[in-house]
């Protein structure tokens, strides 16, 4: 945690740092409280780069996945619905927005994104290993779509 601290007072503008510092209050022992604060810090700096970048289909995703994890279902959406509209969106993109899917209660949606992800070359080793999709990874759908993807 200390880390994600001093990395966010060294730089308080970059928004991966807040979010990082977010991820780390949510899933330490008595810091979740803090959490929000973080991600809303994340948000609002992304928001402000998706200004001038808006086909950025990682820094969109990414604010889709700050707004889940701040509980802000309409936000996110709003951001997933502009997602959908871009022509190119990268493999990363598509796993982040399955997360946001996932935090939202969206099972069936971050089911299919998650599967255009590892369409577009997204590792299932990472998939294997993020936390945040550990009841994900136990729905039928989730082990159908691994079996398919076995030689």
């Amino acid at each position: 945690m200390n880390a994600f601290e001093k990395a966010v007072a060294l730089d308080a503008s970059n928004y991966l740092y807040w979010g990082n510092l977010g991820d780390g209050y949510r899933w330490a022992p008595g810091q979740k409280n803090k959490a929000g604060e973080a991600y809303r810090r994340a948000a609002a700096l992304l928001a402000e780069r998706i200004v001038r970048q808006p086909d950025d289909s990682e820094s969109v995703s990414r604010l889709a996945l700050y707004r889940g994890k701040l509980g802000d279902a309409a936000a996110a959406a709003v951001e997933l619905s502009k997602l959908e509209a871009m022509k190119s969106v990268s493999p990363t993109a598509r796993f982040k927005s399955a997360l946001a899917l996932e935090l939202l209660g969206q099972r069936s949606r971050a089911l299919q994104a998650l599967t255009a992800a590892i369409r577009g070359g997204y590792s299932i080793q990472k998939i294997n290993r993020e936390p945040e999709i550990a009841g994900l990874r136990t729905d039928p759908g989730f082990q159908r779509l691994i079996a398919a993807l076995k030689p």
